[in-house]
Parts: C-alpha cells; sequence; structure tokens
C-alpha cells in the first residue's frame, strides 16, 4: 500500500510542478518522496521510474494523438528515423529515469540522516 501511496504522491506532485517549473523538477519530486516514504533504494528507484514513466507517457500520447502522429515523425526524421512510438518510449524513459534517480538520491539521502543519527546516539 505504500508503494503504491508513494506513486501516487510522485504522479501528483509531479503533474502539478510540470505545470509550472522545468522538466528537472520530477528528479526533486522523486526525490522529496523517497526521503518521506523511507523506502530502500531499489524500490524508490523502481516506483520513480514507473511514476515519472508514466507521468511523461501520458501527455506526450495524447499530443502525439492530438495531431495524429505528425509531429512525432517529423522529429522521429531528425534523430535518424525513428518510429513515433520508440520516439514516445524514449520519451518515457527520460521522464522515468530523471525521477527514478531523484527518488535514488532521496532514499540515499534519508539512510545517511539515520545512518548519523544513529552513530551519534551510540557515541554518548
Amino acid at each position: 500500500m505504500k508503494h503504491f501511496l508513494q506513486l501516487l504522491v510522485i504522479l501528483g506532485l509531479g503533474w502539478v510542478a510540470q505545470q509550472y517549473s522545468p522538466w528537472w523538477t520530477m528528479a526533486l519530486v522523486g526525490a522529496l518522496a523517497a526521503f518521506t516514504f523511507h523506502k530502500r533504494r531499489w524500490t524508490s528507484f523502481l516506483i520513480g521510474l514507473i511514476g515519472g514513466g508514466l507521468l511523461w507517457l501520458i501527455p506526450a500520447m495524447m499530443a502525439n494523438i492530438g495531431n495524429n502522429g505528425l509531429l512525432a515523425q517529423k522529429i522521429g526524421a531528425l534523430l535518424g528515423g525513428l518510429s513515433p512510438n520508440l520516439l514516445l518510449l524514449l520519451t518515457a524513459l527520460i521522464g522515468g529515469l530523471t525521477t527514478a534517480l531523484g527518488a535514488w538520491t532521496g532514499s540515499a539521502g534519508r539512510y545517511l540522516i539515520q545512518k548519523k543519527d544513529t552513530n551519534d546516539t551510540q557515541s554518548e
């Protein structure tokens, strides 16, 4: 249940952040969610990958459907003949990796803070 809640937080905060902020704020959203929910690094990475990928894939698919795939075909041609579907997957991968790396960082930061707190209490 906490995994799903973390995914919902990434989707909700990420959607709002993407409306008003640059693309890289997804890394901050992933880090904040992972720091808050305190999951293992790989679990946070995977949840961030799924959340960020969906958050970038769905609007890209809607835009692709809205213009009958013309823009994706032209951009794919500029990038060496990529198909529109491969271009959509590449978009999802970039968004997912951005969020996933942020989530990994947030989880690692939480681990370091807890480790420091544990060392401080043991030394007293």
